[in-house]
């Protein structure tokens, strides 16, 4: 990875740490996901039947992007339109679910508010764009909707594999 690649990953790293309160625990109690529908952060991916790589991304490692048509795109409760399992390292640690529509958005909005509280609202990165978070100890969420493209997304990772990427990325950084 060049040293651009290495910046911007650190960079975005960044700025997720900065929003994410030290020691709060956002989510109300007992709530605290570890995974995402029956998978556990860490579960490898060479053990897991029926997913489907998409893209692969740029970055540390090379983030791998998969879908699984035979996992529930139920959360909450509400059907989603979209479910994204990344995986870094051939690990689970992120999950991301994404909605088209308002209507939809605000239907998973208040889903999520009701199983975990409502989050933090975070100050807005430019106008149109709200985002709520939460952390807890394990794992962090961001729910984000933009209001140009009336779309929505719920972005959940594992705080503890997302620390071990950025600690690799400063690494890797070291030894140019």
């Amino acid at each position: 990875m060049n040293k651009f690649s290495r910046f911007i990953v650190v960079i975005t790293a960044g700025i997720v740490l900065l929003h994410s309160p030290i020691g709060a625990e956002d989510f109300n109690s007992g709530s605290e996901p570890d995974g995402f529908g029956g998978l556990i952060w860490g579960t490898k991916i060479a053990g897991l039947k029926g997913m489907k790589l998409v893209r692969r991304d740029a970055g540390p490692g090379g983030e791998e992007i998969y879908t699984a048509s035979h996992l529930s795109p139920l959360f909450c409760g509400v059907r989603v339109g979209r479910v994204e399992y990344g995986f870094w390292k051939g690990q689970l640690w992120k999950v991301s679910l994404l909605t088209a529509g308002r209507d939809s958005y605000l239907e998973l909005r208040e889903a999520v508010f009701k199983c975990f509280g409502a989050g933090e609202l975070e100050a807005a990165p430019r106008p149109g764009i709200t985002r709520f978070s939460w952390v807890g100890g394990i794992t962090r969420m961001v729910l984000t909707y933009e209001d140009r493209t009336e779309s929505g997304s719920l972005v959940i990772t594992s705080r503890r594999i997302a620390d071990d990427i950025i600690d690799r990325t400063m690494t890797a950084g070291e030894d140019d």
